[in-house]
């Protein structure tokens, strides 16, 4: 990578050169070609950008980045995302005209872009897309001359590949001060696209009443109407026809507004059905519905400009992922439906039942190219034209028009003749015809939203729309369905019948590349349970829907096909997801699994899966191919498929592995004790009472409850509550621990429970009995203290830990362990491997984890084992004197916590010297987080 000081001397050269030119009068004649690969191209080679697109760099510049016709010239991208949109103009033009930021920061905010650059070399502009202000000069964040390239090369230096990885020029604008910004232009068109579909909606609902309208059928006819008019604003904008909706509008304004504003769209839509012949056009219900003139005309100048006018729309400019996101946040929303009006709702409960989650666009690319792209070097053209894409749960379309994308480049960049030859034998509409073919003949998908398949029919034609050329129909590759049942018992006029459905590439092996973003946690109701747990051998208890389409997409994917999907991150450490992630690693060759983190609107954290089917394999062959786990570390297949769970930790290298394998050696703790979890009741306390029996019983998160004494139903809302956990002290109340009563080593004190509430069902008083430990279930790490008291009740996001009767150990020895930094260590590399959400600790990981037992230490174990104890007894002396200050802060109190931060450390000492860690590796663990 440049550094400053080289930028510095290079970008001195073309200074001089400048100069030169100046000095010999010939800047006149320099056009804009001639700058753009004199001075500009060279200037931001300079600042360390990847100009001439080499291989194997993260960034990448971008030449004549389209829009409506016109040209933005440069767009400069890192990991396809883009930082800011360059327009060059010839040295002799006048930078400063008003048009020309105009065009800039336009172009920018229409591409989702923050910073539009605009330069001739002889100075550079840049503005910052995103402030709302009304003349452009308020949107000027820098404003260079030549004269300023080295004398403030560090302003200059902003604009530099190396700054915009760090953010500086946002972190720049941040100290400026807050500006109002811009609503983006998809948060612009979704609050316009929601507001028009409740207009179309009130409105079609009151003039219709008489009709019989359903709200199927209403939710249809106002997509209709949208579909039919975001199709012909994208035809407009990218030229292919001249304006057809705003001349018809201005025909019936200059009438006097007479006649029916629809019947005269009418004449429009029926051309374009004459035009392009697509499904979008024909005859429908929406046809003969009523609608006012008003809001249709409303919402037809809603899509050339805001209501505000301060923006004009540009369909050609807006990326297809872009309006793919727009979209899917756009059917969040339903129609609600009374007998006289309609209204627009946004629905989470919707948007969870059927996954409509949006899938930011970087990701979809890291996706395709990682899995369709590589498949297209290694195969021939022959070989590509029989290459089938799905994706299983498309939604509208994303991971298609990427798939789409990609494989119209790879035929550009084919040989002529050969496409020619292949593709269109008479010599015209070659792009079109190729295009046509690939849709028809590569591209694949099913959603369970039928409205949301129309969208990805609409993104799909909108990307191969050319003028003169009929566009073709998609009903035989985007389907309408329900892709993991197949049963209609179960899932009614939605089952797919995969072998029916897509009877040819089923009967040649399956699909050669499955990708998407499947719903995560979609709800499943009891009869698919059992349909799942018969058919995807999948566990009844917990089932996640990511998981049914992973294991349907291994069955449709043919041997030698290629997987890429974006998951919940708690796939790669869930004891849950231990039997998938177990057939990926015998069953395929996994490429790469990279953390993506979060992204807005979704609150997990997710990684990306890519791997071949290569059943016919070894096993040993699978374990010495490399994984790649990003930031350019690479680990063994073999590593996970030896790790306990077979967890995929994407951070574990050669000296982890060696600390994890010395803890690994002992016995499961299963084995050394027992685990009851507390009572089913949360640490406030709630309890509701039946209607019908007068009992009580624990409190539901649920709409309805079955009562436990009485077998009957009732409804939550309607029935009688209370709480029964104080936290002061009531005579008749037993005492309770729950999370924030206790910490490492150390009772804080307790609440109380009224363990005599009628109907409410406690569990043994057995599992309770002291000497006890008592572990957090909701934490990162091992919280764990010691309790000698009797009888002391536990809520259930903790656990009773007891050694059994056989079992001679000391339970101090494992509260030492628990609360070690090697334990710490453990849990992190082993079970929540950096995840930022609180963990819960199952009692089935519990009892896995391994741990030495005493009962097989040598003499001089035994020695250090009994010193162990004796040390956690003088923490806990301490831990028990610290109580009884309380909250005082003394010199006493500072005496005791230096002592038990001294005798904490002493017991890692002996933890580390236990299981023979070097000097090395407890600096390893030291450092861990």
């Amino acid at each position: 990578m440049i550094n400053a000081e080289d930028a510095k001397l290079r970008i001195k050269e073309l200074v001089d050169n400048y100069i030169k030119l100046a000095e010999e009068k010939r800047i006149s004649k320099y056009n804009e070609e001639m700058t753009k690969k004199d001075f500009i191209i060279p200037l931001f080679e300079a600042l360390g950008w990847n100009v001439y697109n080499k291989p194997n760099k993260t960034d990448n510049v971008s030449a004549e980045e389209t829009i409506s016709k016109k040209r933005v010239d440069y767009g400069f991208k890192i990991n396809g995302i883009p930082k800011f949109l360059l327009e060059a103009k010839a040295i002799p033009v006048d930078l400063n005209k008003t048009k020309f930021a105009e065009q800039a920061i336009n172009y920018s905010w229409l591409k989702g872009c923050t910073w539009a650059v605009l330069t001739d070399f002889e100075g550079i502009k840049v503005f910052n897309a995103e402030w709302s202000s009304k003349n452009v000069s308020e949107n000027l964040f820098l404003n260079l001359s030549w004269r300023d390239y080295l004398d403030q090369f560090d302003k200059l230096w902003w604009l530099s590949k190396e700054s915009f990885e760090k953010g500086l020029l946002d972190k720049e604008a941040e100290l400026v001060g807050k500006k109002s910004k811009k609503i983006s232009v998809d948060k612009q068109l979704l609050a316009d696209f929601t507001r028009f579909r409740e207009m179309l909606s009130k409105d079609i609902t009151k003039l219709n009443q008489d009709s019989g309208l359903t709200e199927e059928e209403l939710d249809e006819s106002v997509q209709r109407i949208f579909d039919r008019l975001i199709f012909i604003r994208n035809c407009e904008d990218r030229e292919l026809e001249a304006r057809k909706l705003m001349p018809a509008l201005r025909e019936w304004e200059s009438q006097g507004k007479k006649g029916q504003l629809l019947k005269l769209f009418k004449a429009v839509f029926d051309y374009f059905n004459d035009q392009y012949n697509s499904k979008l056009f024909q005859e429908h219900l929406c046809d003969e519905l009523d609608v006012s003139d008003n809001v249709l005309n409303e919402v037809v100048n809603g899509l050339y400009q805001t209501k505000d006018q301060a923006v004009y729309y540009d369909f050609s400019a807006i990326e297809a992922d872009v309006l793919g996101n727009i979209y899917e946040q756009y059917l969040g929303h339903i129609l609600r439906k009374t007998a006289k009006r309609a209204k627009v709702t946004e629905s989470y409960v919707r948007r969870k039942e059927q996954g409509i989650y949006y899938t930011p666009s970087y990701i979809v690319d890291y996706i395709v190219r990682n899995t369709l792209g590589e498949l297209l070097k290694s195969s021939s053209p022959n070989e590509v034209e029989k290459i089938r894409v799905l994706d299983p749960a498309c939604g509208s379309g994303s991971f298609l028009i990427k798939s789409f994308d990609i494989l119209n480049e790879y035929w550009k960049e084919k040989d002529k003749d050969y496409a020619q030859a292949q593709l269109d034998t008479t010599g015209q509409g070659t792009t079109f015809t190729r295009k046509v073919k690939v849709l028809q003949n590569n591209i694949f998908g099913v959603d369970l939203d039928k409205q949301a398949i129309e969208i990805a029919q609409l993104n799909l034609l909108l990307k191969i729309a050319e003028k003169g050329h009929r566009l073709p129909l998609l009903q035989k590759n985007i389907k309408n369905g329900n892709a993991l049942i197949d049963d209609p018992e179960v899932a009614g006029i939605k089952a797919l019948k995969w072998e029916e459905e897509f009877k040819e590439i089923i009967k040649e092996g399956g699909f050669d590349v499955v990708i998407g973003n499947p719903p995560w946690g979609a709800d499943i109701s009891a009869i698919e349970k059992v349909y799942f747990g018969k058919n995807y051998n999948a566990g009844k208890q917990n089932m996640n829907s990511f998981e049914l389409f992973l294991r349907r997409s291994i069955m449709l994917l043919k041997e030698g096909g290629v997987i890429g999907f974006l998951i919940p991150r708690n796939f790669i450490r869930s004891g849950q997801y231990s039997e998938i992630r177990r057939i990926f690693l015998e069953n395929f060759v996994i490429h790469h699994i990279i953390d993506f983190k979060k992204f807005p609107e979704v609150t997990q954290e997710c990684v990306t899966i890519i791997a071949t089917k290569r059943v016919d394999w070894s096993i040993s062959k699978k374990n010495e191919n490399n994984i790649e786990v990003g930031e350019g570390g690479k680990i063994l297949q073999g590593v996970f498929l030896h790790l306990p769970r077979y967890v995929f930790n994407l951070k574990l290298d050669e000296r982890k592995k060696k600390i994890l394998e010395k803890i690994l050696g002992g016995n499961k703790l299963g084995e050394l004790i027992n685990v009851d979890r507390g009572e089913e009741i949360s640490k406030k306390g709630g309890v509701i009472k039946c209607p019908y029996c007068n009992k009580w019983s624990f409190a539901s998160k649920k709409d309805r409850k079955k009562c436990p004494s009485c077998d009957k139903e009732f409804l939550v809302g309607n029935a009688s509550k209370d709480k029964i956990i104080s936290k002061e002290k009531i005579e008749s109340f037993n005492p309770i621990l729950i999370g924030e009563d206790f910490s490492r080593y150390r009772i804080l004190g307790c609440h109380y429970i009224d363990f005599k509430r009628e109907g409410i069902k406690f569990k043994s008083t057995e599992i309770y009995k002291s000497p006890k430990l008592i572990m957090m279930a909701v934490s990162p790490i091992f919280i764990t203290a010691f309790d000698e008291s009797e009888n002391i009740i536990l809520t259930k996001n903790n656990y009773s830990i007891k050694i059994r009767k056989e079992v001679d150990i000391d339970l101090k020895y494992l509260l030492a362990i628990f609360n070690s930094k090697l334990y710490r260590f453990y849990q992190e590399n082993l079970y929540t491997l950096g995840a930022e959400y609180t963990i819960f600790i199952s009692k089935e990981y519990l009892k896995s984890v391994k741990i030495l037992n005493p009962s097989n230490f040598d003499t001089n174990q035994k020695i250090k084992y009994t010193n162990l104890i004796e040390t956690v007894d003088k923490l806990l002396t301490f831990n028990n004197r610290l109580n009884e200050i309380g909250d005082k802060k003394t010199d006493k109190r500072s005496r005791i916590e230096e002592e038990i931060e001294k005798r904490d450390k002493e017991i890692d000492e002996i933890v580390y010297d236990l299981y023979g860690l070097t000097e090395e590796e407890i600096g390893i663990v030291e450092k861990s987080p």
